[in-house]
């Protein structure tokens, strides 16, 4: 993201919610790996949708989840995507997935197992579940961890700053 479309953003989201501050380096930090298009929709999303916001609400949480919400395909559409190369490819073939979490799915059950299983729906079920898991963690993998302890360290001086003449 361009650091003009987070300002704008931002100015957005000030407008429609005076009550509410936004520090700019926090929000550059934690969302500058989105697009700026998407990252625009989603501010425009939340300040469209959100009728009220509570002082414990975390806007930058939701903006990354509406802004990411379009880049995972569902379980369903994994699965679908496993049916049809089941049918393109069949048991000895090797299948191509377009996303790399259908893949993982498909090598955590087996292939092969998937191919010639009698109980499809058992399979879908644990395809299910082990894509769920797989994609909770890539999402959970996208905040970066320096990122993060960056903004610790500088949360903790200003703590130190605040709390320095009082120790």
């Amino acid at each position: 993201m361009q650091k003009e479309m987070l300002k704008k953003g931002l100015a957005i989201l000030a407008l429609t919610f005076p009550e509410k501050k936004f520090d700019g380096k926090v929000w550059w930090e934690l969302l500058n790996d989105i697009d700026d298009k998407k990252f625009l929709i989603a501010v425009k999303d939340v300040c469209s949708t959100t009728k009220e916001l509570y002082p414990g609400t975390n806007l930058i949480a939701i903006i990354r989840e509406i802004a990411l919400s379009g880049m995972y395909l569902l379980s369903g559409e994994a699965w679908e995507e496993v049916l049809k190369e089941v049918s393109r490819v069949g048991y000895v073939g090797i299948p191509k997935f377009k996303d790399a979490i259908t893949e993982k799915a498909v090598n955590c059950i087996g292939w092969k197992t998937i191919c010639a299983s009698e109980m499809i729906g058992v399979e879908r079920s644990h395809f299910t579940k082990i894509y769920e898991q797989l994609l909770d963690r890539d999402k959970s993998e996208e905040v970066k961890l320096e990122d993060c302890k960056q903004i610790n360290r500088s949360g903790i001086d200003k703590v130190k700053g605040l709390i320095g003449g009082i120790l």
